[in-house]
């Protein structure tokens, strides 16, 4: 017989799903099958409990300078585009998305 489970910890690291499906539009690579990586949380997770490094790229972010130099992968960081979505309510978002070119994994991060 087999053991009983408790709950299984879910952390979903991507936006809202109509903006993942929206970045096949903006030249993403199957952006619903890859790894999205929130940079704020990947940045955090890379200094080891944020700090320096995190207030760094903070200051940094708007000249797509990321602090961390390489994707998990060890390819180097992609290059962040600004991208605006407009939704059919009017409502505007904006992020700052980008794909390694090796595994394909979305690094984001929004712009407002």
């Amino acid at each position: 017989m087999s053991k009983l489970i408790g709950p299984i910890e879910v952390n979903c690291d991507a936006p809202d799903y109509v903006i993942v499906q929206a970045c096949r539009q903006v030249g993403l690579q199957a952006p619903e099958d890859v790894c999205w990586r929130r940079i704020r949380n990947f940045l955090t997770q890379r200094a080891r409990g944020g700090g320096l490094l995190f207030e760094l790229w903070k200051k940094l972010r708007f000249w797509n300078i990321p602090a961390v130099r390489t994707c998990t992968c060890g390819r180097a960081f992609p290059e962040l585009k600004k991208i605006i979505f407009t939704f059919n309510t009017g409502e505007v978002e904006a992020y700052f998305l980008g794909q390694c070119d090796r595994c394909h994994s979305v690094f984001w991060e929004s712009a407002c």
